[in-house]
Protein backbone atom coordinates (compact mmCIF):
# COMPACT_ATOMS: atom_id res chain seq x y z
CA UNK A 1 0.00 0.00 0.00
CA UNK A 2 2.83 2.45 0.95
CA UNK A 3 4.38 1.83 -2.13
CA UNK A 4 1.31 2.38 -4.39
CA UNK A 5 0.65 5.72 -2.84
CA UNK A 6 4.59 6.73 -3.38
CA UNK A 7 4.40 5.64 -6.81
CA UNK A 8 0.95 7.90 -7.25
CA UNK A 9 2.83 10.51 -5.54
CA UNK A 10 5.95 10.17 -7.56
CA UNK A 11 3.77 10.38 -10.99
CA UNK A 12 1.95 13.22 -10.21
CA UNK A 13 5.27 15.14 -9.29
CA UNK A 14 6.74 13.62 -12.43
CA UNK A 15 3.76 15.37 -14.57
CA UNK A 16 4.19 18.59 -12.91
CA UNK A 17 7.93 18.43 -13.68
CA UNK A 18 6.87 17.94 -17.34
CA UNK A 19 4.63 20.63 -17.14
CA UNK A 20 7.15 23.05 -15.71
CA UNK A 21 9.46 21.88 -18.18
CA UNK A 22 7.58 24.15 -20.38
CA UNK A 23 8.35 27.03 -19.03
CA UNK A 24 12.00 25.94 -18.79
CA UNK A 25 13.17 28.71 -21.58
CA UNK A 26 11.01 30.96 -19.68
CA UNK A 27 12.66 31.68 -16.05
CA UNK A 28 13.47 34.47 -14.78
CA UNK A 29 16.58 35.61 -13.56
CA UNK A 30 15.78 34.86 -10.33
CA UNK A 31 14.35 31.37 -10.54
CA UNK A 32 17.83 30.80 -12.52
CA UNK A 33 19.61 31.95 -9.30
CA UNK A 34 16.98 29.78 -6.87
CA UNK A 35 17.95 26.36 -9.43
CA UNK A 36 21.50 26.89 -9.55
CA UNK A 37 22.33 27.51 -6.07
CA UNK A 38 25.19 25.64 -5.14
CA UNK A 39 28.29 25.75 -2.79
CA UNK A 40 31.64 24.70 -4.75
CA UNK A 41 30.63 21.70 -6.81
CA UNK A 42 27.61 21.10 -4.64
CA UNK A 43 23.89 22.11 -5.90
CA UNK A 44 20.16 20.67 -5.09
CA UNK A 45 20.49 17.33 -6.88
CA UNK A 46 24.01 16.78 -6.60
CA UNK A 47 23.94 12.59 -5.93
CA UNK A 48 25.92 11.63 -2.29
CA UNK A 49 27.82 8.99 -4.78
CA UNK A 50 29.30 12.38 -6.50
CA UNK A 51 29.72 14.50 -3.07
CA UNK A 52 31.79 11.37 -1.80
CA UNK A 53 33.91 11.97 -4.57
CA UNK A 54 34.33 16.07 -4.28
CA UNK A 55 34.40 16.06 -0.60
CA UNK A 56 36.06 11.98 0.32
CA UNK A 57 37.02 13.35 4.13
CA UNK A 58 33.66 15.06 5.19
CA UNK A 59 31.73 12.37 7.47
CA UNK A 60 27.93 11.64 6.18
CA UNK A 61 25.41 11.03 9.14
CA UNK A 62 22.52 8.26 7.81
CA UNK A 63 18.98 8.02 9.38
CA UNK A 64 18.87 4.28 9.80
CA UNK A 65 15.49 4.17 11.49
CA UNK A 66 13.74 6.82 9.02
CA UNK A 67 13.60 7.18 5.79
CA UNK A 68 16.35 7.35 3.08
CA UNK A 69 18.12 10.46 4.50
CA UNK A 70 21.71 11.60 5.13
CA UNK A 71 23.37 15.00 5.98
CA UNK A 72 26.79 16.51 6.52
CA UNK A 73 28.12 19.63 7.45
CA UNK A 74 31.09 21.37 5.88
CA UNK A 75 33.26 23.86 7.59
CA UNK A 76 35.21 25.96 4.70
CA UNK A 77 36.60 28.05 7.33
CA UNK A 78 35.77 29.18 11.06
CA UNK A 79 33.18 31.77 10.33
CA UNK A 80 31.10 29.40 7.85
CA UNK A 81 29.78 25.95 7.95
CA UNK A 82 27.55 24.48 4.74
CA UNK A 83 24.85 21.71 5.48
CA UNK A 84 23.41 19.15 3.24
CA UNK A 85 20.74 17.12 3.25
CA UNK A 86 20.24 14.38 1.23
CA UNK A 87 17.24 12.22 0.25
CA UNK A 88 17.04 9.32 -1.76
CA UNK A 89 20.39 10.46 -2.96
CA UNK A 90 20.11 13.64 -4.03
CA UNK A 91 20.87 16.86 -2.04
CA UNK A 92 17.58 18.31 -1.40
CA UNK A 93 18.39 20.93 0.98
CA UNK A 94 21.33 23.35 1.50
CA UNK A 95 21.52 25.32 4.67
CA UNK A 96 25.02 28.13 4.35
CA UNK A 97 25.48 29.25 7.97
CA UNK A 98 27.54 32.57 8.34
CA UNK A 99 29.40 33.06 12.15
CA UNK A 100 28.78 36.75 13.56
CA UNK A 101 32.50 37.51 12.61
CA UNK A 102 31.61 37.41 8.87
CA UNK A 103 28.33 38.63 9.09
CA UNK A 104 30.14 41.81 10.74
CA UNK A 105 32.84 41.63 8.50
CA UNK A 106 30.14 41.86 5.49
CA UNK A 107 28.52 44.84 7.22
CA UNK A 108 25.26 43.11 8.90
CA UNK A 109 22.64 40.94 8.30
CA UNK A 110 21.32 44.23 5.83
CA UNK A 111 23.91 44.11 3.61
CA UNK A 112 23.46 40.13 3.12
CA UNK A 113 19.67 41.16 2.77
CA UNK A 114 20.26 43.52 -0.35
CA UNK A 115 22.21 41.10 -1.32
CA UNK A 116 19.49 38.53 -1.62
CA UNK A 117 17.34 40.83 -2.72
CA UNK A 118 19.38 41.43 -5.76
CA UNK A 119 19.52 37.52 -6.42
CA UNK A 120 16.05 36.77 -5.71
CA UNK A 121 13.34 39.63 -5.96
CA UNK A 122 11.61 40.77 -3.34
CA UNK A 123 10.63 38.44 -0.65
CA UNK A 124 7.38 36.93 -0.92
CA UNK A 125 7.19 36.89 3.05
CA UNK A 126 8.86 39.31 5.38
CA UNK A 127 8.56 38.26 9.32
CA UNK A 128 8.37 39.96 12.62
CA UNK A 129 11.71 38.60 13.39
CA UNK A 130 13.25 39.60 10.55
CA UNK A 131 13.43 36.05 8.59
CA UNK A 132 12.78 36.09 4.56
CA UNK A 133 11.32 33.54 2.56
CA UNK A 134 11.16 33.60 -1.15
CA UNK A 135 9.02 31.13 -3.29
CA UNK A 136 9.66 29.17 -6.49
CA UNK A 137 6.40 26.96 -7.60
CA UNK A 138 7.94 26.52 -10.94
CA UNK A 139 10.88 25.32 -10.19
CA UNK A 140 9.67 23.95 -6.76
CA UNK A 141 12.38 25.60 -4.93
CA UNK A 142 11.87 27.66 -1.44
CA UNK A 143 14.68 29.60 -0.17
CA UNK A 144 14.54 30.82 2.93
CA UNK A 145 16.80 33.77 5.18
CA UNK A 146 16.70 33.92 8.84
CA UNK A 147 19.30 35.84 11.39
CA UNK A 148 19.91 36.16 15.20
CA UNK A 149 22.41 39.14 14.90
CA UNK A 150 25.25 39.31 15.83
CA UNK A 151 25.59 35.67 15.93
CA UNK A 152 24.70 34.27 12.86
CA UNK A 153 22.73 34.34 9.85
CA UNK A 154 21.59 31.32 7.47
CA UNK A 155 20.09 30.93 4.38
CA UNK A 156 18.58 27.64 3.37
CA UNK A 157 17.26 26.31 -0.16
CA UNK A 158 15.15 23.53 -0.43
CA UNK A 159 13.81 21.16 -3.53
CA UNK A 160 10.08 21.20 -2.78
CA UNK A 161 9.57 18.77 -4.92
CA UNK A 162 11.76 16.73 -2.62
CA UNK A 163 10.50 17.62 0.89
CA UNK A 164 6.97 16.94 -0.10
CA UNK A 165 7.98 13.23 -0.61
CA UNK A 166 10.06 12.93 2.15
CA UNK A 167 7.11 14.30 4.54
CA UNK A 168 4.88 11.88 3.13
CA UNK A 169 7.17 9.14 3.66
CA UNK A 170 7.91 10.34 7.13
CA UNK A 171 4.38 10.21 7.84
CA UNK A 172 2.95 7.07 6.30
CA UNK A 173 2.31 4.44 9.17
CA UNK A 174 4.98 1.98 10.11
CA UNK A 175 3.94 -1.84 9.79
Amino acid sequence: MLQQYISTVSLFVALLSAGASCFANDLSPEEIEARDFSYKSVGIGTSLERFKKDFPNIKIYTNKDGPETASCVIRPTKTRAVIVEFFRGRAYNLKVTIHSDEVARIGGAKVIVEKLKRKFGSSDDTFEDGDLNWYFPRIYRDVYFTTEEPEFAMISVTDMKAHTQLQVVKRWPKN
